[in-house]
């Protein structure tokens, strides 16, 4: 989790210092395959990500958490997200969890 809290930190920074960052995103949502070895050898070892797809439904991961709450946080002004919030109406979209 200190690796997604680092890139959030780091995009706000850089976003400030006048970059134009447009995301951070949860890299490895429903985990990864054979990643420890750098997917050079196929030893089928699992590693969750934001999801743990192990099961016969997705389960939200600690990391879920943490996701869910960065992404409820205030838009920074002025960015594509604050632009598609402000479009948002009750009903207009389906999720499904």
């Amino acid at each position: 989790m200190r690796w997604m809290l680092e890139a959030w930190d780091g995009a706000h920074s850089a976003r400030r210092g006048g970059v134009d960052v447009r995301a951070v995103t949860a890299w490895a949502l429903f985990g990864l395959t054979d990643w420890d070895s750098l997917v050079t050898r196929l030893d089928r070892h699992y590693e969750p990500g934001v999801y743990d797809v192990r099961g016969s439904q997705p389960r939200a991961t600690t990391l879920a958490t943490l996701v869910a709450d960065l992404a409820s946080r205030p838009a920074v002004a002025g960015s594509e997200r604050s632009a598609r919030l402000a479009d948002l109406r009750p009903g207009s979209c389906e999720c499904r969890a």
